[in-house]
């Protein structure tokens, strides 16, 4: 059985139909947090957990690193593959399948995921098979979505809850990533909540709701302006950079 956490097989299936392929932006705020942070001329190869649809990791290809991944979606073969290729970045190896059963490979000088471990209960299992992936003083990024500081589990709970019941909620803390990587001996370079205040939905609540969300809508930059970035209640990521040893 593939390892899908509390997302379903099929749920991954019909996100990824719903993708087209881009290179992520420099003002991405997930590119923000961490493009000062790595020292990109030591860095040549990159690996994705949960690869697809590849614009992070695009991103990776544009500064010169190789580009590798792994992910359930079998249009990483049939087309991210050929994007990447026609994108003229270097390509390394891509595997369609569970992460946890993939073939064997490490030695990266970084290796990321954007969105991925907080689909899992055991999320250090998780992030240790992040780790055994890296080249010795080989990055580690991850990032997750914020639904646990205290707006954004507010917001989520009532107005996104199928959505919601999909991430493990303990494990958007990166706290708890930073106590457990230096438990691993990892070396935590920057850890916390980042983004500008903003919240998205899955699907359209019902109509009250939706009439609810909409002011919230409508308010929503001028909350920006006033509410501090790296807010753990309103925040909508969390992120952690870490160097192996």
């Amino acid at each position: 059985m593939e390892s899908t956490g509390l997302a379903t097989t099929q749920f991954w299936d019909d996100q990824n139909n719903k993708y087209d392929f881009k290179i992520a932006d420099s003002t991405d705020p997930v590119i923000e947090f961490f493009e000062k942070e790595l020292p990109w001329q030591q860095l040549k190869s990159s690996f994705e957990v949960g690869c697809f649809p590849g614009g992070y990791l695009a991103y990776f290809g544009t500064k010169g690193l190789e580009v590798n991944g792994v992910d359930l979606s079998d249009r990483i073969e049939t087309e991210l593959v050929p994007f990447y290729q026609l994108k003229q970045l270097k390509v390394g190896t891509f595997q369609h399948g569970d992460f946890f059963k993939m073939q064997s490979v490490n030695g990266f000088d970084v290796v990321c995921s954007f969105g991925f471990i907080e689909h899992f209960e055991n999320w250090q299992a998780v992030v240790e098979k992040h780790i055994d992936l890296l080249s010795a003083n080989g990055y580690l990024v991850i990032t997750t979505p914020n639904f646990r500081g205290s707006f954004q589990n507010f917001f989520h709970r009532n107005f996104d809850l199928e959505n919601y019941q999909r991430h493990y909620i303990p494990s958007m803390d990166p706290q708890l990533w930073k106590a457990f990587l230096e438990q691993k001996g990892m070396e935590v370079i920057k850890a916390g909540y980042f983004g500008k205040f903003d919240f998205w939905l899955e699907k359209t609540p019902s109509f009250i709701k939706h009439l609810i969300v909409a002011v919230l809508v409508r308010l929503k930059p001028l909350m920006a302006k006033f509410i501090p970035r790296g807010s753990e209640s309103y925040s909508p990521y969390c992120g952690i950079i870490a160097r192996k040893k």
